[in-house]
């Protein structure tokens, strides 16, 4: 016959409902926070990724700005020297132009490209596509209004977009003339 037992070794015999949700909620909690912990480490893996190559395409660019400098390579800028327009088209002409006051650049800033080794002047203060995702802009000024014959400040910024919005990197040197 059967009897049923009473007092507490009933109570203890299995774990209650309650028990099993508490112990699913807490399974769950914590398998959420792994998945958003493993997603944020991916998200900023790949901003460390896009920064990086920013930083490298931003250094090539400037490289490459001092090998057409160091070549008295080829550039080709619109000027006005007084009041006469002329074009500058090898780099050591550009250390004999004050930037200020240009009608091709802004607020002092002039703007410029690159294309097949030469330095081109730039539309504006717009930056190029130059793959990936990327875009460059490369700014020339003067880097003192008394001596913008011996010095230019040059500054490559790279830009890119993703999920978390806008960013930049930059790199910017000075620019004397070669020896």
């Amino acid at each position: 016959m059967f009897t049923r037992q009473k007092g507490p070794a009933c109570r203890q015999a299995g774990q209650s409902l309650i028990e099993v949700l508490i112990a699913l909620t807490v399974t769950v909690v914590m398998i959420v926070a792994l998945i958003a912990f493993v997603l944020s480490g991916l998200k900023n893996a790949q901003f460390a990724q896009k920064q990086s190559k920013a930083t490298k395409l931003a250094v090539e660019t400037m490289e490459q700005i001092k090998t057409i400098r160091d070549r008295n390579g080829a550039i080709y800028f619109s000027y006005k020297d007084v009041t006469v327009p002329k074009t500058a088209t090898i780099f050591p002409e550009l250390w004999q132009i004050s930037m200020s006051g240009q009608d091709s650049c802004i607020s002092s800033k002039c703007y410029f490209n690159i294309q097949s080794n030469t330095l081109i002047e730039g539309s504006g203060a717009s930056a190029i596509n130059i793959g990936d995702g990327f875009t460059r802009q490369i700014i020339f000024e003067d880097n003192s209004p008394l001596v913008y014959s011996k010095e230019k400040r040059v500054t490559v910024n790279i830009f890119w977009t993703d999920s978390s919005g806008d960013h930049n990197s930059n790199i910017q040197t000075i620019l004397s003339p070669a020896i």
